[in-house]
C-alpha cells in the first residue's frame, strides 16, 4: 500500500525543483505508485513535458479550473477508498 492515495504536486515550487520532487516521491518505495498530479502554468509546456517524463500521471493546468480537478480526482481516486 501507498503512503498516500494521491500526491497534488505544484511544480514551480519556490526554492526547489517540481521535477526532481516527483523523482524522490517515485523513489521512495511507500509512494512509487501513487498517483502523481503536477499542477503547472498553462504556457510552459517544457515543464508539462518534463513532469510527465519523470513521472506525473497526470497534469493540472493552472488556472485551475474545479471540473477538470474534479475529474483527475475522480480518476486516480474512484474505487480506491474500498480497495
Amino acid at each position: 500500500d501507498d503512503l498516500y492515495s494521491l500526491v497534488l504536486l505544484d511544480a514551480e515550487m519556490p526554492e526547489s525543483d517540481g521535477c526532481a520532487t516527483i523523482e524522490l516521491i517515485r523513489s521512495d518505495p511507500r509512494c512509487a505508485t501513487a498517483p502523481i498530479v503536477a499542477m503547472v502554468d498553462a504556457d510552459d509546456e517544457t515543464l508539462a513535458d518534463r513532469c510527465k517524463e519523470t513521472g506525473a500521471d497526470d497534469l493540472l493546468v493552472r488556472p485551475v479550473d474545479s471540473h477538470n480537478l474534479k475529474d483527475i480526482l475522480e480518476k486516480h481516486l474512484v474505487g480506491k477508498r474500498d480497495a
